[in-house]
């Protein structure tokens, strides 16, 4: 197969291109097959596509239309249209761009091989008898020896040994599309310095590879045989073949046949390399995320100009290192799960996940499926809960008192012995996740109560944190409403400048029931009212309060 085309673009010189391929796409993208300039033409503007019924353009942008010009007469393009040797097509700002089709063609060849490779799953044991003794034994041999192969790299040796003495003297490559990224990853099996590399499929470096220095414009001379793998309809990879001479019937059958015998191991391997390089590219994005959110909770939310707020530091700090279950108490809205995030992102689990989880916003049943997990059954599919999902991170479990007697009980067994069962499981699964607590109600007076256990709250003897009140560390009023500022302008894009001595002092005589939340959030209405300048003391969306007793909620 080939497509054959001209370019001509005001002021550059023109351009001849040969791509040996059944589709070739047009753009001012650099990862284009063609790449235009930006006037007037879109990232993917349009495509050549060459099929049985010949050669078509196709075009991919709304932007602007397409002239086709055939032997003088100018027809406009929509989005579809068919094409001669001959035709030229004309698009961009006042039609500046000038594509000539050159010629196409399909070879017999081609079409002989893949109709052969699609249709030998079928017919793979029928194909199998036809074959000979001696490449029986390699088709054998060669199977084996994938069994053991574990990448692209791995196979290209046994591609390269199998095709040799099938074919002697092919170049072959083994070609893996990467979807819409307009780039295929291209495995060269022949020649001495075979290696897998990131190639553009038409590219001269890989024509050149492929023909060991053959002139592109002598590609002709020789045969191309495209012997395709394809599972639940997709192209998954497809081996390419460049041979000297037309090959006879008989080894486009033993092609075919061999296609059909290796074809499901090699799929193996490309699923496994694929989840492979899935897999390490999640890696890569979550050790980027767990860093930003690293840096994000590096105490640039804790102020600490208090001395209540140092001291807590200092104790923060001893629990570090440890893996004890952690339970932080403080008031509504004062910062206990910014506690529990430093905690986690400062310590050696921080390459681990976080999950946070409020034991008030689900029911019973929701909530235990949620923290242990469901086994399959019933109609129902496996679930993995957090506390098992965690494994070798941390749960923070915000408002822990508001967990049923049930759910504590289970709680406590992965306090006490790092064993998760899931519902419906009849046996445990060992778990390494350290759980933090939250709470704002005095535990023990609820253990005395009766609802609350006592042997949870003795799981979290070992480290007891206390987060001041707004209340208490009044010297870190200021400071705090000064980052909330600077975020709040960051985020709404705002220019306020700081805050004016009248609403200083309204926000160190005010009584913060809510505590941080509370401030933040007048913080952030007072930013959108000022947008630039001051904030002011009218600026501040307060009311006097009185204090509530100790323990309620807000």
């Amino acid at each position: 197969m080939a497509i054959e085309l001209s370019l001509d673009v005001e002021h550059e010189d023109q351009r001849e291109y040969l791509f040996d391929r059944e589709e070739v796409t047009v753009g001012c993208h650099p990862f284009a097959d063609i790449t235009l300039p930006e006037t007037g033409i879109a990232a993917r503007h349009g495509r050549f596509q060459l099929d049985a019924e010949g050669l078509h353009f196709e075009l991919l942008s709304d932007r602007s239309e397409v002239v086709r010009l055939r032997r003088g007469v100018r027809e406009g393009v929509a989005s579809r249209c068919r094409l001669e040797v001959g035709d030229e097509l004309l698009f961009g700002a006042n039609e500046l761009v000038r594509f000539r089709v050159m010629g196409f063609a399909q070879l017999p060849s081609t079409e002989r091989i893949e109709s052969l490779a699609l249709d030998a799953g079928a017919s793979a044991f029928e194909q199998w008898c036809m074959l000979d003794e001696q490449i029986q034994r390699l088709a054998i041999d060669t199977q084996s020896l994938l069994l053991g192969a574990t990448d692209l790299m791995s196979i290209r040796d046994i591609l390269q040994r199998l095709f040799n003495q099938l074919f002697p003297g092919a170049a072959v490559a083994l070609v893996v599309p990467e979807g819409e990224q307009f780039r295929d990853r291209v495995l060269i099996c022949g020649g001495e310095r075979c290696a897998a590399t990131m190639l553009h499929p038409d590219s001269t470096e890989l024509l050149e590879s492929l023909t060991r220095g053959i002139r592109v414009m002598e590609m002709p001379k020789g045969w191309d045989l495209h012997l395709p793998f394809v599972q639940a309809g997709k192209l998954q990879a497809y081996l390419r073949l460049q041979v000297l001479h037309q090959p006879d019937a008989s080894k486009l059958e033993r092609l075919a046949a061999l296609g059909a015998w290796i074809r499901p191991v090699l799929l193996s391997i490309l699923r496994a390399e694929q989840q492979s390089n899935e897999i390490k590219q999640l890696q890569a994005e979550n050790k980027h995320f767990r860093a930003r959110a690293r840096r994000h909770y590096l105490f640039k939310e804790l102020v600490s100009e208090s001395p209540a707020m140092r001291r807590l530091y200092e104790q923060l700090n001893v629990h570090l290192a440890t893996d004890d279950s952690i339970l932080v108490l403080g008031d509504a809205g004062s910062g206990k799960e910014l506690v529990a995030r430093a905690l986690h992102h400062l310590g050696p689990r921080r390459d681990a996940m976080f999950i946070a989880q409020h034991c008030g916003e689900l029911n019973a049943e929701d909530l235990d499926i949620e923290l242990f997990g469901l086994q399959q059954g019933c109609g129902e599919a496996a679930y993995r809960g957090i506390l098992e999902l965690a494994d070798g991170g941390t749960v923070f479990l915000d408002e822990i008192e508001r967990l049923p007697l049930v759910t504590q009980t289970k709680l406590c067994r992965v306090l006490r012995e790092r064993e998760v069962r899931r519902i419906g499981d009849e046996v445990g699964r060992t778990v390494n996740v350290r759980v933090i607590a939250s709470s704002h109600y005095d535990l023990a007076s609820l253990v005395r109560m009766g609802s609350f256990r006592r042997d949870l709250l003795g799981a979290f003897e070992g480290g007891t944190l206390v987060v001041p009140s707004l209340r208490e560390r009044s010297e870190d009023i200021l400071p705090m409403s000064e980052h909330f500022v600077h975020k709040y302008n960051r985020r709404y894009g705002l220019n306020v400048e700081g805050i004016g001595p009248s609403a200083s002092q309204r926000l160190l005589t005010h009584i913060w029931q809510g505590n941080v939340r509370e401030l933040q959030l007048v913080i952030e209405t007072a930013v959108i009212k000022a947008r630039q300048g001051l904030i002011e003391e009218h600026h501040l969306n307060l009311v006097d309060n009185v204090e509530s007793s100790p323990g309620s909620e807000h």
